[in-house]
């Protein structure tokens, strides 16, 4: 596994948990804007020939994993910058963030199946696994 490479793109998350608490981003636009940093990771990936799979699906659990607390540590800022989720929260502050945290880390790992499935077969197409040790 390529540590370094999952923590660059999995440092994502924590762009994405600041973004969304301090600026505020719309429910049409974010997933949106993951898609693109999908998009990006797959070329990356397959350019520095890592195991695609493994490395997709890492980073993208480790971007799920930072954003969930980058917002529940920001959760008033993020209350008031989506108002839209803003409704759908337990009342709870304490409960709030720990759902927060939850759905980062279990979208992060559907996402991240998805992503790597499809880094998996780029790379199998493009023959961009690296060579199995012998």
């Amino acid at each position: 596994m390529r540590w370094g490479l999952i923590a660059i793109l999995g440092s994502w998350g924590v762009v994405m948990g600041l973004l969304t608490s301090l600026v505020g981003i719309p429910p049409w636009l974010e997933p949106l804007l993951w898609f693109g940093a999908y998009a990006v990771w797959i070329p990356v990936i397959l350019w520095r020939r890592a195991p695609a799979f493994q490395t997709a699906l890492a980073a993208s659990l480790l971007s799920g994993a930072l954003v969930g607390p980058v917002q529940a540590a920001l959760l008033p800022y993020y209350i008031a910058r989506n108002p839209w989720y803003a409704s759908m929260m337990n009342p709870d502050p304490t409960q709030a963030r720990m759902a927060i945290v939850a759905q980062g880390i279990v979208a992060g790992f559907i996402f991240g199946l998805g992503v790597s499935g499809v880094a998996w077969t780029a790379a199998n197409i493009l023959d961009r696994e690296p060579p199995t040790p012998s």
